[in-house]
């Protein structure tokens, strides 16, 4: 069979384009992992590292709140830490766990006063925490969450230098999440991360926090988002965090692991997602670089499957076979990334499966939007009934 400028064309941008899309993908661009040695040697003076405030607010979670409490409360960490846990007055089953854990000296409890309206109650929450810490570094995660190791305060707190006011770390879902919720965690995280290392952090989807007292009380805590009754984290990553005044902490011992939610509350998770989003500063720039990786990635996909049909339409079997071939390449190179990235990061998805889970993101993000655009936007307020 002669070969065709078409057929030669068509092969070369399509091998071309097989080789380099997976260059335009956040899972290559990924932070790279530290080593894991959290013990007190590893520390070169575990006494300069700061006295920490835990912060939690179970909001009705009291089964979670029962269950994750011991894991706050039994870590190793010298310099010492205390556990604020704010709840409301009328919440009987919080506090009925919380008298079976009064005796500890970590623990602390205050309360959100039965008057408040018109504001969100976790955001109250948690500025009536901060405000009630006797320690400088705060550390803010959810009940949901717990920390896998007894080390996790240590870890953490080895990235709070002195020129620092806030340290973001990182939660994964546990082994029975659905292997979507996995890689989409993942996904977002990785994003979210490179932006924090390179550029001024945009917000952060891990509910787990680390900043300065100081800082929070300065900048009037929330401000001006008091009505939004989601985006805690989110609202004080953008309104706190620098390009010179955020870290990372991803040792393995600083990791956290969150219950799953259920498949309403992962629904809501994304559609309140899509209101935060137009309150949030460099909202812009954060979304270029995803869509610019997702345009390169479908459209080498479109030309695959124009590359078929035309070949078949024309009886050209080279182009056939070559996007046939240029498809398995980029298959191959992708699903590599994923099971170094999967195993780095310790995340519960098969490799082939984050290359199709890649795949669909678009679809999972056209029908998030429409179901926020059918929502009721008072949802996202507190407002008055």
């Amino acid at each position: 069979m002669e070969l065709s400028m078409t057929t030669l064309i068509g092969s070369g941008i399509l091998l071309l384009l097989s080789l380099t899309t997976p260059l335009f993908s956040t899972i290559r661009r990924r932070p790279s992992m530290p080593s894991d040695d959290t013990s007190e040697s590893a520390v070169s003076d575990v006494s300069a590292l700061p006295r920490l405030t835990i912060i939690l607010t179970p909001q009705g979670n009291s089964r979670q709140l029962d269950e994750h409490l011991p894991l706050y409360l039994t870590q190793d960490y010298p310099p010492g830490y205390e556990i604020i846990v704010v709840s409301s007055l009328t919440d009987s089953g919080i506090d009925d766990v919380l008298k079976r854990y009064r005796s500890h000296a970590h623990l602390h409890t205050t309360f959100i006063p039965s008057t408040t309206r018109y504001m969100s109650h976790r955001k109250l929450a948690i500025t009536l925490g901060v405000k009630a810490s006797t320690s400088d570094w705060v550390l803010l995660c959810d009940p949901g969450c717990k920390p896998i190791s007894q080390h996790w305060l240590l870890s953490l707190a080895r990235e709070c230098h002195p020129h620092r006011s806030m340290v973001l770390g990182y939660v994964r879902y546990g082994s029975e999440a659905p292997a979507y919720y996995h890689f989409e965690r993942f996904y977002t995280t990785m994003y979210l991360f490179r932006e924090s290392l390179n550029h001024i952090p945009y917000r952060t989807n891990c509910p787990l926090l680390l900043f300065r007292k100081s800082m929070f009380m300065e900048g009037n805590g929330y401000q001006g988002d008091l009505k939004y009754t989601i985006g805690e984290y989110d609202f004080l990553v953008n309104k706190y965090a620098t390009e010179s005044n955020t870290g990372l902490s991803l040792s393995y011992e600083s990791w956290m692991e969150e219950d799953v939610p259920t498949e309403k509350g992962w629904q809501n998770i994304h559609i309140f997602y899509q209101e935060i989003r137009e309150h949030l500063s460099r909202s812009f720039r954060h979304r270029l670089l995803y869509n610019v990786d997702h345009f390169l990635l479908h459209f080498f996909l479109l030309l695959v499957v124009a590359g078929v049909v035309f070949s078949l339409f024309r009886a050209d079997y080279i182009l056939l076979g070559v996007s046939i071939a240029s498809l398995l390449l980029n298959i191959v190179i992708r699903r590599r990334e994923y099971r170094s990235a999967f195993r780095e990061y310790g995340v519960s998805v098969k490799p082939w499966q984050g290359v199709v889970y890649e795949w669909s993101m678009l679809w999972h993000h056209v029908r998030t939007r429409i179901r926020y655009e059918y929502a009721d936007k008072f949802d996202f307020i507190s407002h008055k009934v």
